[in-house]
């Protein structure tokens, strides 16, 4: 699945910091790729980062449902629940992270690292 042009103008909104403008970016681009899961994960990753947990979980629960696979929606889905209050769902995601297939030497740092942060 293609990476659509509205899409990497979203990342180029938030790395320059105009987060409303990458959101509506973003928003644009999941319109366009529903099923892309790299465009979901990024529009939580911009709505996390203006405190818009709900919506940010949202998208990642359902991201992780249809990708299980995907390392960095667990991730992103952990410090979501983390960040807004729900320690014990973000410690079960992450669990569920490390227990995903042929991670990486980075991936499992990434969550050791996540699970020192949570305090195991």
């Amino acid at each position: 699945m293609g990476f659509p042009l509205v899409a990497r103008a979203g990342m180029t909104l938030r790395k320059a910091g105009q987060m409303d403008d990458a959101i509506d970016a973003f928003e644009n681009a999941y319109a366009l790729s529903p099923g892309n899961h790299r465009i979901r994960s990024n529009l939580a990753s911009a709505y996390a980062s203006v405190e818009k947990y709900d919506e940010a979980r949202e998208l990642l629960e359902q991201l992780v449902e249809d990708f299980p696979n995907y390392i960095n929606g667990w991730f992103n889905l952990a410090l979501v629940q983390w960040r807004s209050g729900q320690k014990d769902a973000a410690r079960v995601a992450l669990n569920r992270a490390g227990g995903i297939r042929n991670l990486t030497l980075d991936q499992i740092r990434r969550i050791e690292s996540l699970q020192v942060m949570m305090g195991r």
